[in-house]
C-alpha cells in the first residue's frame, strides 16, 4: 500500500491590512488626504495606529522612498508623530519618549520655528532634500503617515 501525501503551502495571512505597507514588523498608511496635524493623528488614531515615529536611519529611507512618487512639488509633504508643542525645542514623539539626536533628519536651517509658530513635524522635499524634515504650524494642512505593529 502506498501512501501520497500531498504538500502544500498555506497562504501566509497578510501582516498588514489593505492599503497598508509592510517594513521590519510594521504598517504603514500614507494619506494623500490633507489635513491638520491633531485631524491627521486622530485619523490615524481611528485605524488603531498613530502618526509615524522614526526609529532608524532605514525606516527613514523606506518612508522617503514610499512618499517620493506621491508628491506632486517640493510642498507637498507628510506629517510625523513628532512635536515640540508641550515646550519649545523639546522634540517628543506621539508616544512621549524623546527624539533622539543621532536619529534626526532636519533640512539645513531647520526647525526654525518660523514667526514662532511651528510646532509639528514634516518631512519630503524641502530645500531639495526629499530625505528631510522640517517644523511646521500645526495648523497647516499636510499628507500624513500613520504606523501600527
Amino acid at each position: 500500500m502506498t501512501l501520497v501525501f500531498h504538500l502544500f503551502k498555506a497562504k501566509p495571512c497578510p501582516k498588514c491590512p489593505d492599503g497598508w505597507q509592510e517594513f521590519e514588523g510594521q504598517c504603514y498608511y500614507f494619506s494623500d488626504n490633507k489635513l491638520k496635524w491633531e485631524e491627521a493623528r486622530e485619523r490615524c488614531q481611528q485605524q488603531g495606529a498613530d502618526l509615524v515615529q522614526v526609529s532608524s536611519k532605514e525606516e527613514q529611507q523606506f518612508l522617503t522612498d514610499r512618499v517620493k512618487p506621491m508628491m506632486s512639488d517640493n510642498d507637498d509633504l507628510f506629517w510625523i508623530g513628532l512635536t515640540d508643542s508641550v515646550t519649545e525645542d523639546t522634540w517628543l514623539w506621539v508616544n512621549g519618549s524623546s527624539l533622539d539626536e543621532r536619529l534626526k533628519f532636519w533640512a539645513i536651517d531647520e526647525p526654525n520655528n518660523y514667526l514662532d509658530g511651528e510646532d509639528c513635524v514634516r518631512m519630503g522635499n524641502t530645500g531639495g532634500n526629499i530625505n528631510s524634515w522640517s517644523d511646521r504650524a500645526c495648523g497647516h494642512s499636510e499628507k500624513s503617515i500613520c504606523e501600527k505593529p
